[in-house]
Protein backbone atom coordinates (compact mmCIF):
# COMPACT_ATOMS: atom_id res chain seq x y z
CA UNK A 1 0.00 0.00 0.00
CA UNK A 2 0.96 3.25 -0.72
CA UNK A 3 1.06 6.71 0.99
CA UNK A 4 1.32 10.44 0.58
CA UNK A 5 3.33 12.35 2.90
CA UNK A 6 0.51 13.78 3.84
CA UNK A 7 -1.20 10.62 5.48
CA UNK A 8 1.92 10.37 7.77
CA UNK A 9 1.77 13.88 8.45
CA UNK A 10 -1.71 13.80 9.40
CA UNK A 11 -1.47 10.62 11.12
CA UNK A 12 1.65 12.79 13.43
CA UNK A 13 -0.59 15.76 14.21
CA UNK A 14 -3.22 13.74 15.14
CA UNK A 15 -0.68 11.98 17.87
CA UNK A 16 -0.11 15.32 18.88
CA UNK A 17 3.45 15.30 16.81
CA UNK A 18 3.15 17.45 14.79
CA UNK A 19 17.28 32.32 -9.25
CA UNK A 20 19.73 29.25 -9.70
CA UNK A 21 22.07 28.86 -12.17
CA UNK A 22 20.98 25.91 -14.39
CA UNK A 23 22.49 22.69 -15.38
CA UNK A 24 21.67 20.03 -17.79
CA UNK A 25 18.41 17.98 -18.88
CA UNK A 26 18.11 15.05 -16.60
CA UNK A 27 17.21 11.24 -16.33
CA UNK A 28 18.26 8.32 -14.86
CA UNK A 29 21.62 7.51 -16.39
CA UNK A 30 24.01 4.77 -15.49
CA UNK A 31 21.65 2.09 -14.82
CA UNK A 32 19.76 -0.96 -17.09
CA UNK A 33 15.74 -1.22 -16.55
CA UNK A 34 15.56 -2.89 -13.76
CA UNK A 35 17.57 -0.57 -11.55
CA UNK A 36 20.87 -1.73 -11.49
CA UNK A 37 23.99 0.29 -12.62
CA UNK A 38 25.61 -0.63 -15.79
CA UNK A 39 29.01 -1.09 -13.97
CA UNK A 40 30.67 -0.70 -10.39
CA UNK A 41 34.33 -0.03 -11.51
CA UNK A 42 33.37 3.09 -13.82
CA UNK A 43 36.46 5.48 -13.45
CA UNK A 44 35.59 9.16 -13.35
CA UNK A 45 37.51 12.72 -13.30
CA UNK A 46 37.32 11.55 -9.31
CA UNK A 47 39.03 8.52 -9.52
CA UNK A 48 42.96 9.00 -8.83
CA UNK A 49 43.93 5.61 -9.84
CA UNK A 50 44.11 1.61 -9.24
CA UNK A 51 42.32 0.82 -5.38
CA UNK A 52 44.52 0.18 -2.54
CA UNK A 53 42.40 -3.00 -0.86
CA UNK A 54 44.46 -2.61 1.90
CA UNK A 55 44.24 1.28 2.66
CA UNK A 56 40.58 1.14 3.87
CA UNK A 57 37.74 3.30 2.45
CA UNK A 58 36.40 5.41 5.50
CA UNK A 59 33.01 7.40 5.56
CA UNK A 60 34.13 10.90 7.04
CA UNK A 61 32.96 12.23 9.73
CA UNK A 62 30.81 15.02 8.76
CA UNK A 63 32.93 17.92 10.09
CA UNK A 64 35.89 16.95 7.77
CA UNK A 65 36.20 19.90 5.15
CA UNK A 66 33.53 19.28 1.74
CA UNK A 67 34.24 19.83 -1.54
CA UNK A 68 29.98 20.70 -1.68
CA UNK A 69 26.85 19.47 -0.80
CA UNK A 70 23.76 18.10 -2.62
CA UNK A 71 20.02 18.18 -2.27
CA UNK A 72 17.06 17.12 -4.03
CA UNK A 73 13.72 19.55 -4.98
CA UNK A 74 10.30 17.68 -3.62
CA UNK A 75 8.37 16.69 -6.90
CA UNK A 76 4.80 16.91 -5.37
CA UNK A 77 3.95 13.63 -5.78
CA UNK A 78 4.20 12.36 -1.98
CA UNK A 79 2.70 15.99 -0.70
CA UNK A 80 -0.16 16.61 -2.64
CA UNK A 81 -2.42 13.46 -2.75
CA UNK A 82 -4.33 12.19 -6.04
CA UNK A 83 -6.97 14.75 -6.92
CA UNK A 84 -5.68 17.39 -4.12
CA UNK A 85 -6.17 20.97 -5.29
CA UNK A 86 -4.74 22.47 -2.17
CA UNK A 87 -1.23 21.70 -1.81
CA UNK A 88 0.06 24.12 0.59
CA UNK A 89 2.18 21.53 2.13
CA UNK A 90 4.49 21.04 -0.90
CA UNK A 91 4.81 24.91 -1.48
CA UNK A 92 5.86 25.13 2.63
CA UNK A 93 8.18 22.55 1.90
CA UNK A 94 9.80 23.64 -1.46
CA UNK A 95 10.01 27.21 0.72
CA UNK A 96 12.06 25.65 3.63
CA UNK A 97 14.11 23.13 0.71
CA UNK A 98 15.61 25.84 -1.56
CA UNK A 99 16.22 28.49 2.32
CA UNK A 100 17.98 25.44 3.27
CA UNK A 101 20.38 25.40 0.24
CA UNK A 102 20.46 28.98 0.07
CA UNK A 103 22.03 29.25 3.83
CA UNK A 104 24.56 26.20 3.11
CA UNK A 105 25.27 27.77 -0.23
CA UNK A 106 26.69 30.73 1.93
CA UNK A 107 29.61 28.23 3.05
CA UNK A 108 30.16 25.76 0.19
CA UNK A 109 28.90 25.18 -2.88
CA UNK A 110 25.36 23.24 -3.17
CA UNK A 111 23.68 21.40 -6.27
CA UNK A 112 19.75 21.32 -5.96
CA UNK A 113 18.47 17.98 -8.35
CA UNK A 114 14.96 18.55 -9.56
CA UNK A 115 12.70 17.76 -12.05
CA UNK A 116 12.50 18.74 -15.47
CA UNK A 117 9.16 20.30 -14.39
CA UNK A 118 10.27 21.72 -11.37
CA UNK A 119 13.45 23.16 -12.44
CA UNK A 120 12.40 26.81 -13.22
CA UNK A 121 10.74 26.64 -9.75
CA UNK A 122 13.80 25.62 -7.83
CA UNK A 123 16.15 28.15 -9.78
CA UNK A 124 13.67 30.84 -8.96
CA UNK A 125 13.27 30.47 -5.18
CA UNK A 126 16.98 29.36 -4.45
CA UNK A 127 19.62 31.56 -4.47
CA UNK A 128 22.04 32.17 -7.63
CA UNK A 129 25.21 30.43 -5.48
CA UNK A 130 22.79 27.01 -5.73
CA UNK A 131 23.55 25.33 -9.38
CA UNK A 132 19.95 23.30 -10.22
CA UNK A 133 20.72 20.33 -12.15
CA UNK A 134 17.71 18.37 -13.79
CA UNK A 135 16.75 14.61 -12.80
CA UNK A 136 14.05 12.61 -12.40
CA UNK A 137 12.83 12.04 -8.46
CA UNK A 138 10.47 10.79 -6.34
CA UNK A 139 11.05 12.67 -3.24
CA UNK A 140 13.50 15.55 -1.68
CA UNK A 141 15.55 13.41 1.15
CA UNK A 142 19.08 12.96 -0.19
CA UNK A 143 20.61 11.38 3.19
CA UNK A 144 18.53 8.54 2.63
CA UNK A 145 18.44 8.21 -1.32
CA UNK A 146 22.18 9.69 -2.06
CA UNK A 147 25.68 7.94 -2.41
CA UNK A 148 27.89 6.85 1.12
CA UNK A 149 30.73 8.72 -0.62
CA UNK A 150 33.31 6.91 1.59
CA UNK A 151 37.35 7.99 1.15
CA UNK A 152 40.66 6.21 1.71
CA UNK A 153 44.15 7.91 3.28
CA UNK A 154 45.34 8.24 -0.80
CA UNK A 155 42.74 10.64 -1.27
CA UNK A 156 40.79 7.91 -3.62
CA UNK A 157 37.28 8.39 -3.38
CA UNK A 158 34.44 6.05 -3.78
CA UNK A 159 30.39 6.19 -3.87
CA UNK A 160 28.73 2.86 -1.58
CA UNK A 161 25.55 2.68 -3.13
CA UNK A 162 23.21 0.88 -1.06
CA UNK A 163 19.42 -0.48 -1.77
CA UNK A 164 16.43 2.17 -1.40
CA UNK A 165 12.77 0.58 -0.89
CA UNK A 166 10.81 3.90 0.32
CA UNK A 167 11.50 3.46 3.82
CA UNK A 168 10.15 -0.13 3.78
CA UNK A 169 7.85 0.27 0.79
CA UNK A 170 6.00 3.06 2.40
CA UNK A 171 6.04 5.12 -0.68
CA UNK A 172 6.48 5.12 -4.22
CA UNK A 173 10.66 5.31 -5.22
CA UNK A 174 11.01 3.93 -8.31
CA UNK A 175 13.50 7.27 -9.52
CA UNK A 176 14.79 7.59 -6.03
CA UNK A 177 16.22 4.19 -6.05
CA UNK A 178 17.96 4.85 -9.08
CA UNK A 179 19.23 8.72 -8.19
CA UNK A 180 22.01 8.04 -6.09
CA UNK A 181 24.19 6.01 -9.18
CA UNK A 182 23.05 9.37 -11.13
CA UNK A 183 24.94 11.58 -8.31
CA UNK A 184 27.88 9.88 -8.28
CA UNK A 185 28.63 9.58 -12.03
CA UNK A 186 28.05 13.53 -11.88
CA UNK A 187 30.40 13.58 -9.49
CA UNK A 188 32.88 11.26 -11.47
CA UNK A 189 33.30 8.83 -8.95
CA UNK A 190 33.36 5.31 -9.35
CA UNK A 191 30.28 2.76 -7.34
CA UNK A 192 30.70 -0.38 -5.42
CA UNK A 193 27.25 -1.27 -4.61
CA UNK A 194 25.34 -3.23 -2.56
CA UNK A 195 21.62 -4.79 -1.99
CA UNK A 196 21.09 -4.33 1.87
CA UNK A 197 18.73 -1.32 2.23
CA UNK A 198 20.27 1.31 4.28
CA UNK A 199 19.33 4.87 4.24
CA UNK A 200 21.83 7.53 5.02
CA UNK A 201 19.88 9.03 8.20
CA UNK A 202 19.88 5.37 9.52
CA UNK A 203 23.73 5.73 10.55
CA UNK A 204 26.08 8.34 11.48
CA UNK A 205 30.18 8.04 11.98
CA UNK A 206 32.75 9.72 14.13
CA UNK A 207 35.07 9.12 11.01
CA UNK A 208 37.44 7.47 13.64
CA UNK A 209 36.01 4.12 12.92
CA UNK A 210 32.65 3.98 15.17
CA UNK A 211 29.44 3.92 13.89
CA UNK A 212 25.94 4.73 15.44
CA UNK A 213 22.81 3.01 14.55
CA UNK A 214 19.35 1.82 15.85
CA UNK A 215 17.69 -1.91 16.25
CA UNK A 216 14.20 -0.44 15.50
CA UNK A 217 15.20 0.67 12.05
CA UNK A 218 17.81 -1.66 11.05
CA UNK A 219 16.16 -4.49 11.86
CA UNK A 220 13.29 -3.30 11.08
CA UNK A 221 11.11 -5.78 9.00
CA UNK A 222 10.48 -3.75 5.65
CA UNK A 223 14.11 -3.13 5.37
CA UNK A 224 16.19 -6.45 5.37
CA UNK A 225 14.54 -9.38 7.16
CA UNK A 226 16.84 -12.04 5.69
CA UNK A 227 20.17 -10.58 7.67
CA UNK A 228 20.77 -11.02 11.08
CA UNK A 229 22.46 -8.16 13.09
CA UNK A 230 25.73 -10.13 13.05
CA UNK A 231 26.14 -10.31 8.84
CA UNK A 232 24.34 -6.33 9.02
CA UNK A 233 27.54 -5.36 10.67
CA UNK A 234 29.95 -7.07 8.73
CA UNK A 235 28.48 -5.31 5.61
CA UNK A 236 28.65 -1.62 7.42
CA UNK A 237 32.48 -2.56 8.59
CA UNK A 238 32.92 -3.46 5.12
CA UNK A 239 31.39 -0.92 2.78
CA UNK A 240 31.95 2.18 5.47
CA UNK A 241 35.05 1.44 7.05
CA UNK A 242 34.45 1.12 10.92
CA UNK A 243 35.48 -1.14 13.19
CA UNK A 244 32.82 -0.57 16.10
CA UNK A 245 29.06 -0.72 15.95
CA UNK A 246 26.89 1.32 18.71
CA UNK A 247 23.37 -0.08 18.55
CA UNK A 248 20.81 2.05 20.02
CA UNK A 249 17.49 0.80 21.11
CA UNK A 250 15.03 3.11 19.13
CA UNK A 251 14.57 6.74 17.21
CA UNK A 252 12.41 9.40 18.27
CA UNK A 253 8.36 8.35 18.25
CA UNK A 254 6.08 8.62 16.99
CA UNK A 255 7.81 7.67 13.33
CA UNK A 256 5.99 6.03 10.62
CA UNK A 257 8.28 7.03 7.86
CA UNK A 258 12.08 6.02 9.32
CA UNK A 259 11.54 3.68 11.71
CA UNK A 260 14.01 4.83 13.99
CA UNK A 261 16.48 7.04 11.64
CA UNK A 262 19.74 7.41 14.66
CA UNK A 263 19.83 11.04 13.10
CA UNK A 264 16.30 11.90 14.72
CA UNK A 265 17.93 11.80 18.66
CA UNK A 266 21.50 11.91 18.37
CA UNK A 267 24.27 13.65 16.37
CA UNK A 268 28.47 13.30 16.55
CA UNK A 269 30.26 16.38 17.05
CA UNK A 270 33.82 14.74 17.82
CA UNK A 271 34.80 11.30 17.92
CA UNK A 272 33.54 10.08 20.85
CA UNK A 273 31.33 12.45 21.85
CA UNK A 274 27.49 13.00 20.89
CA UNK A 275 25.07 15.58 21.66
CA UNK A 276 21.94 13.55 22.32
CA UNK A 277 17.76 14.26 22.52
CA UNK A 278 17.04 15.10 25.73
CA UNK A 279 13.19 15.51 27.20
CA UNK A 280 11.92 15.50 30.33
CA UNK A 281 9.45 12.26 31.65
CA UNK A 282 6.19 14.68 32.53
CA UNK A 283 6.78 15.95 29.07
CA UNK A 284 6.80 13.07 27.27
CA UNK A 285 7.78 9.77 29.02
CA UNK A 286 8.01 7.89 26.02
CA UNK A 287 10.73 9.44 24.69
CA UNK A 288 12.23 10.16 27.74
CA UNK A 289 12.81 6.46 28.16
CA UNK A 290 13.96 5.93 24.86
CA UNK A 291 16.66 8.91 25.31
CA UNK A 292 17.36 7.40 28.90
CA UNK A 293 18.21 3.79 27.38
CA UNK A 294 20.05 5.55 24.40
CA UNK A 295 22.19 7.54 26.70
CA UNK A 296 23.15 4.48 29.10
CA UNK A 297 24.16 2.82 26.08
CA UNK A 298 26.44 5.33 24.61
CA UNK A 299 27.70 6.15 27.76
CA UNK A 300 28.38 2.31 28.66
CA UNK A 301 30.39 2.48 25.59
CA UNK A 302 33.00 5.37 26.32
CA UNK A 303 30.80 8.20 24.35
CA UNK A 304 30.89 11.28 26.08
CA UNK A 305 26.83 12.42 26.30
CA UNK A 306 25.72 16.12 26.03
CA UNK A 307 22.43 17.16 25.78
CA UNK A 308 20.23 18.77 23.98
CA UNK A 309 16.73 19.86 24.84
CA UNK A 310 13.82 18.84 22.77
CA UNK A 311 12.00 22.01 23.04
CA UNK A 312 9.62 21.83 19.63
CA UNK A 313 7.80 19.28 18.01
CA UNK A 314 8.11 20.76 14.46
CA UNK A 315 11.53 21.81 14.11
CA UNK A 316 14.27 19.34 15.27
CA UNK A 317 17.11 21.01 16.44
CA UNK A 318 19.31 17.47 16.63
CA UNK A 319 19.13 17.23 12.79
CA UNK A 320 21.64 19.42 11.93
CA UNK A 321 24.04 19.97 9.18
CA UNK A 322 27.26 20.74 9.38
CA UNK A 323 28.93 22.83 6.64
CA UNK A 324 32.41 24.14 6.08
CA UNK A 325 32.63 27.12 8.30
CA UNK A 326 28.61 26.31 10.02
CA UNK A 327 26.33 24.57 11.42
CA UNK A 328 23.10 24.51 9.69
CA UNK A 329 20.19 23.89 12.03
CA UNK A 330 16.44 23.35 11.87
CA UNK A 331 14.47 26.18 14.58
CA UNK A 332 10.53 27.10 14.65
CA UNK A 333 10.84 30.78 14.87
CA UNK A 334 10.16 31.30 18.39
CA UNK A 335 12.67 32.48 20.93
CA UNK A 336 11.38 30.31 23.46
CA UNK A 337 12.24 27.20 21.52
CA UNK A 338 14.95 28.16 19.86
CA UNK A 339 17.40 29.93 22.02
CA UNK A 340 18.53 27.39 24.35
CA UNK A 341 19.22 24.75 21.79
CA UNK A 342 21.29 27.00 19.43
CA UNK A 343 23.01 28.25 22.36
CA UNK A 344 24.76 25.18 23.07
CA UNK A 345 25.06 24.19 19.53
CA UNK A 346 27.00 27.10 19.19
CA UNK A 347 29.02 26.64 22.55
CA UNK A 348 29.87 23.13 21.01
CA UNK A 349 31.08 24.71 17.65
CA UNK A 350 33.07 27.77 18.83
CA UNK A 351 35.07 27.54 15.12
CA UNK A 352 31.40 28.31 13.42
CA UNK A 353 29.12 29.78 13.26
CA UNK A 354 25.43 28.58 13.95
CA UNK A 355 22.71 29.84 11.45
CA UNK A 356 19.16 29.30 12.38
CA UNK A 357 16.83 27.87 9.20
CA UNK A 358 12.77 27.89 9.92
CA UNK A 359 12.19 24.30 9.30
CA UNK A 360 8.97 23.31 10.30
CA UNK A 361 6.94 22.08 7.37
CA UNK A 362 10.46 19.88 7.32
CA UNK A 363 9.46 18.70 10.82
CA UNK A 364 5.93 17.65 10.24
CA UNK A 365 7.29 16.02 7.34
CA UNK A 366 9.13 13.46 9.54
CA UNK A 367 12.87 15.63 8.98
CA UNK A 368 15.10 18.06 8.95
CA UNK A 369 18.09 19.40 7.28
CA UNK A 370 20.30 16.63 8.06
CA UNK A 371 17.92 14.78 6.26
CA UNK A 372 17.51 16.85 2.94
CA UNK A 373 21.39 17.02 2.54
CA UNK A 374 24.06 14.92 1.88
CA UNK A 375 28.43 16.05 2.25
CA UNK A 376 30.42 15.58 -0.44
CA UNK A 377 34.04 15.31 0.62
CA UNK A 378 37.04 17.21 0.05
CA UNK A 379 38.79 15.66 -3.02
CA UNK A 380 36.16 15.62 -5.09
CA UNK A 381 37.08 17.83 -8.29
CA UNK A 382 33.41 19.62 -8.12
CA UNK A 383 31.65 19.33 -11.53
CA UNK A 384 28.77 21.24 -11.19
Amino acid sequence: MRYTRRDVVGSMLAAGVVGCTGGRSGGSSGSDETGTPDSSTDTGPNDTGSVDTADAFVLPAEWAPHAGCIMQFPPPGHYCGPGTTDCTLIEKARTEWAAVASAIAEHEPVVMYATPDDAKLARKQCSSAVTVVEALMDDGWSRDTGPLLVKNSSGVIRARCFGFNGWGDSYSHEQDALIKWEMAEDLGIPTDDHPMILEGGAVIVDGAGTLITTEECLLHKTRNPHLSQKEQEQILKDMLGVHTIIWLENGWVPDDLTNGHVDGIVAYIAPGRVVLNSIAQSEDPTNHAILESARERLEAAGIEVVRLPATSWTAFHINFYTANGAIIVPIEGRASADDVPLGILADLHPDRVVVGVEANTLGQAGGGIHCITQQVPQGVVWPY
